[in-house]
């Protein structure tokens, strides 16, 4: 299990529908189990209204949590795509 914490700076965060859908895509690019913690709580990263409600906005400290065979991997290009600009 790898975890990196991660101050969001992309604008809106993970708020807005094109970037929660990027994210999502880029989490299932991978085969190892993906979940952000925001505020002590845990949710799916595969699932766009779990990662939706978790309701992360620019600012916010979360952390981004990988286990299985591709876990650095994943969190390394999950890490990079949170604070992208552009997309």
């Amino acid at each position: 299990m790898m975890e990196k914490e991660i101050k969001i700076t992309r604008q809106p965060g993970l708020m807005g529908n094109r970037i929660s859908t990027g994210f999502l895509q880029k989490a299932y690019e991978f085969e190892s189990d993906v979940k952000i913690e925001k505020n002590n709580q845990k949710y799916n990263a595969k699932d766009l209204l779990n990662l939706l409600s978790a309701g992360i906005r620019t600012g916010d400290e979360i952390k981004i949590i990988t286990e299985g065979i591709d876990e650095e991997d994943a969190i390394h290009a999950l890490c990079a795509f949170v604070n992208q600009e552009g997309n």
